[in-house]
């Protein structure tokens, strides 16, 4: 995803989940964050995951890495 048109936000919408289960999504790389409250696949697939790619004139664009689990 190209991030530099002035949008440093992207919502990537994961496939293949199950709508009925309940997952959550935890922020792993550049910095472990948080995990999400559970949601369903259904959710999950329709909201996205909303990432913000904030831009450092030193180290340019980071990655990101998620983990969405099932419970």
């Amino acid at each position: 995803h190209n991030t530099c048109d002035g949008d440093f936000k992207r919502v990537f919408h994961p496939a293949g989940l199950d709508e009925k289960k309940m997952y959550t999504v935890t922020e792993f790389f550049p910095e472990e964050q948080p995990g999400s409250p559970s949601v369903t696949g259904a959710e999950l697939a329709r909201n996205g995951i909303t990432a913000t790619f904030e831009y450092n004139q030193l180290e340019g664009f980071r990655g990101k890495l998620f983990l969405v689990r099932s419970l």
